[in-house]
């Protein structure tokens, strides 16, 4: 910000879609001027940076965090992204509501790349835990929207997006 205000610069907010739609980040994160991946998925964020060979491998190996806590890292306090991205992903751009239907989504033969590890959301989907995790998730994503009214407009890439398309309530009960 402060770079900002001295040279006038545009800030641009590091958020993306699977943080925003579970509400992992913070007032400082979302305030910026523009959100140039705020429709992209994490795995889809890594997918274009990983790529790029620029980014130093301690960064790769840094758990992600919002830092809200010391040592807090997002995957202990919400889920793997391997597991958040396709949660996120069919209960937003799909509108899959319930844990069965979801099984049945990941299935799907004509399904695109839902996560950077299909293995371990393969996994994690014939465990105990799997639907009071999903049902934890889809409840968190609607309790965040509160949040995402509040965020910097970004670029739209998927078929819907957080923002003006996407109309849900923030006070009542809609889920």
């Amino acid at each position: 910000m402060h770079f900002s205000n001295a040279y006038g610069a545009m800030p641009l907010s590091t958020g993306n879609k699977t943080e925003s739609g579970c509400g992992y980040y913070t007032h400082f994160d979302m305030n910026f001027s523009y959100a140039p991946i705020k429709d992209l998925y994490k795995f889809e964020v890594v997918d274009l940076a990983s790529g790029d060979g620029r980014i130093p491998e301690n960064i790769w190996q840094k758990p992600p965090s919002a830092e809200l806590a010391f040592g807090q890292t997002d995957e202990e306090s919400l889920l793997p992204y391997a597991l958040l991205d396709p949660i996120v992903m069919s209960y937003v751009e799909d509108y899959v509501t319930s844990f069965e239907r979801f099984r049945d989504w990941v299935a799907a033969p004509s399904r695109q790349k839902i996560t950077g590890n299909v293995q371990t959301l393969m996994d994690w989907l014939d465990r105990d835990v799997a639907v009071d995790d999903y049902e934890r998730i889809v409840s968190l994503i609607g309790r965040m929207e509160y949040k995402r009214r509040q965020t910097c407009p970004g670029t739209k890439v998927s078929k819907v997006a957080f923002g003006i398309g996407r109309r849900i309530p923030i006070v009542e009960k809609w889920s």
